[in-house]
């Protein structure tokens, strides 16, 4: 039986039972330690004929993918840090889909408009109520495998989504040969403030975020799951 790591978010348990599941195969990269929630690097590495591939690990469809923060300055958003997925994002068009939705509905965040000192409960709800805005990225561009391959990652395994088994797939190539599917499911980037914590009312914070939405088209079957459920087959990966 795997454990759950008390602590953790449901997301990142389900993180911890795949890098198990990993190790008990045999396919786990020698001393290969868990990034957790904090961490910047994949969210497992395995090993297949003595070669080293990062891997992409999420619970469910819920999951949010590339995600990265916006702030308000001169009259306008843009990234609280640049880095080549923001690039990305901008050069789809993303960061300008924002400003124009923002300046024709001239309704501005109490988090832009009031000092963080004085933001309150109520300022709070507005905020993560109504900055909640979705944007159609073209499918063919694959901005998700786009995303994961400049971090060098090709492999996902995605727990569920609306309750069926999603499973193991490549994203963009399949630079391992293993025969996998890539990765199609239909991904938009949603705009929303944020929760980081609880307490201090004012941390939250506005984000652009990719998000799978299964019920626009589900991600095509896979054949190979890590958890071979529903008689799938664990990805024929030999180290």
């Amino acid at each position: 039986m795997i454990p759950v790591l008390v602590g953790y978010n449901r997301g990142d348990s389900y993180e911890a039972q795949i890098f198990e599941i990993l190790r008990d195969k045999g396919v786990l990269k020698q001393g290969e330690k868990r990034a957790g929630a904090a961490g910047n690097k994949s969210d497992a590495v395995f090993v297949h004929n003595g070669k080293e591939y990062n891997l992409e690990i999420k619970k469910d469809e819920t999951a949010d993918f590339g995600q990265k923060y916006l702030r308000w300055e001169k009259n306008k958003f843009v990234w609280s840090v640049d880095d080549s997925a923001t690039k990305l994002y901008t050069k789809c068009g993303i960061l300008d889909f924002a400003n124009k939705v923002e300046s024709a509905r001239k309704f501005h965040t109490n988090r832009i408009m009031k000092k963080k000192e004085d933001i309150t409960e109520m300022d709070k709800y507005e905020d993560l109520k109504f900055f909640d805005m979705k944007f159609k990225i073209p499918q063919g561009d694959d901005l998700l495998a786009q995303f994961y391959n400049e971090k060098e990652v090709y492999y996902i395994q995605i727990g569920k989504h609306k309750k069926k088994t999603c499973g193991f797939y490549h994203l963009g190539s399949d630079p391992a040969g293993l025969g996998t599917r890539e990765f199609d499911g239909y991904m938009l980037v949603r705009f929303r403030a944020k929760p980081i914590r609880s307490k201090p009312v004012h941390n939250y914070r506005l984000q652009a975020v990719l998000k799978y939405f299964p019920g626009l088209k589900p991600a095509s079957t896979s054949e190979f799951d890590m958890e071979e459920k529903d008689s799938r087959k664990f990805p024929p990966i030999t180290p």
